[in-house]
């Protein structure tokens, strides 16, 4: 389930967790608190719920917090300061499983070419 809801935009990911639980979108909206349509926008990808609201959510979900920040790459590329990267990485879930093996072996390598080097330097 984690590949998939990796290639999964949040909102698409948070309702399919909520789903998996047997919740309404009004059962999920009462355990945070919040008005049902806030859930419907967040699950339709209109809006996106703040950190502590993410973290709230991923509670009432019974998922870790992370599982959420890296659906369908949401969060991650704001971490990044490179909109091209940005922009790349919110396209992988269109490569094919192959491609995406063949991307991960090269982000390894390339990591532990990064690593030897900041050894080297030292």
């Amino acid at each position: 389930m984690l590949q998939r809801m990796f290639s999964m935009s949040l909102g698409k990911a948070i309702c399919e967790l909520r789903k998996r639980k047997q919740y309404r979108q009004t059962d999920l909206a009462e355990k945070l608190g919040i008005h049902q349509t806030l859930v419907a926008r967040w699950e339709n990808d209109k809006t996106r719920p703040r950190r502590k609201t993410l973290e709230r959510l991923a509670e009432a979900l019974e998922v870790p917090v992370e599982s959420l920040l890296v659906s369908g790459f949401e969060r991650l590329p704001e971490a990044l300061d490179d909109s091209e990267l940005t922009e790349l990485l919110q396209k992988l879930p269109q490569l094919s499983i192959q491609q995406r093996e063949a991307l991960k072996t090269f982000l390894r390598d390339m990591l532990k070419l990064s690593e030897l080097e900041a050894v080297l330097r030292k």
